[in-house]
């Protein structure tokens, strides 16, 4: 039967300055453990804050590196997919081994293919929506249609290749348009 005075263990134990003591220490201690433990959680989620920063900080200082050697020009005359993943009025950036292209269709059967370095400062561009060519490191835009410049800072056309469809499959050559 708890005591008169709240506390559910004997009259004794409770009334006991020693016991009381040692009550109000271990409450002490688990504050103190409870606010450590936060403290930790807070340095660790600044850490972590800082730390993804970081890496983000990393990626974006890379993908505005001039050129990218992972992505190369085709060498000969390579099959680089299928025409079908090409819509009409479309692009789509087409890679084989490591060789990546942006091939577009402006018109039925017309196949158009360009490098995918932008001639501003040679980051890799990306086809967004299908029916846009952007350079995601200073936000010029090339036309489908030829790979000209839509807006800058770029000012060159992308690199276009000789591009032929034969089968049903889409092949480019090493040999630029631009020269």
């Amino acid at each position: 039967m708890p005591a008169s005075n709240g506390c559910c263990r004997s009259q004794k134990a409770c009334s006991s300055p020693t016991a009381s003591a040692a009550i109000e220490s271990n409450a002490v201690d688990t504050v103190a453990a409870t606010a450590e433990t936060e403290s930790s959680a807070r340095v660790l989620s600044r850490r972590a804050t800082l730390v993804t920063g970081a890496v983000a900080s990393g990626a974006l200082l890379a993908s505005c590196a001039e050129g990218d050697s992972a992505v190369t020009a085709p060498e000969g005359t390579i099959e680089v997919g299928s025409a079908s993943a090409v819509g009409v009025g479309k692009a789509a950036r087409l890679t084989h081994g490591s060789t990546t292209v942006i091939v577009s269709q402006p018109s039925s059967g017309e196949y158009k293919a360009f490098s995918t370095v932008c001639t501003h400062q040679g980051c890799q561009v990306q086809v967004q929506d299908s029916n846009r060519i952007v350079c995601p490191c200073h936000g010029s835009e090339y036309a489908v249609a030829d790979g000209s410049v839509v807006h800058g800072p770029a000012e060159a056309p992308l690199t276009s290749y000789p591009v032929q469809v034969k089968g049903g499959k889409i092949f480019v050559s090493g040999t630029t348009n631009n020269s």
